[in-house]
């Protein structure tokens, strides 16, 4: 199952010339995108990647809205910019669950899910999660 269903990738994982992405001076573009957007409606169902311990949280400066679900002790998944969050924190997720809704909260230029995975607290490109 795809983690939003009808879900368009607008900037994939990796360097970047988009300036509202965080710096990294070994890019080309000086920035690096360090997940995945996926455009949808505002609204739209956002499932869970992978099992793992929900938690949630705030971040008006970047994510916005977000869950994060530790797979493990070393992986986390991320899914920002969230509108509503449907798990509490402590709460074990299943693959495909769902764990918010699709929104524009944070450092957002419109209704879309950011979704990154973190390996030991770095950002890992997140395809491989996603089967692509």
């Amino acid at each position: 199952m795809a983690i939003v269903p009808g879900a368009v990738e607008t900037l994939p994982f990796g360097c970047t010339s988009f300036a509202l992405e965080p710096f990294d001076p070994f890019c080309p573009g000086l920035h690096i995108h360090t997940g995945i957007d996926l455009a949808a409606p505002a609204g739209a169902l956002v499932h869970a990647a992978a099992a793992g311990m929900a938690l949630a949280g705030f971040d008006p400066g970047g994510a916005g809205i977000y869950v994060a679900v530790n797979f493990g002790p070393h992986v986390r998944l991320l899914y920002c910019h969230l509108w509503r969050v449907h798990v509490v924190a402590g709460e074990l997720v299943s693959p495909g669950e769902v764990v918010g809704e699709v929104g524009s909260t944070g450092l957002a230029t419109g209704a879309h899910l950011h979704f990154e995975v973190q390996l030991d607290g770095r950002p890992v490109d997140p395809a491989i999660w996603l089967g692509s």
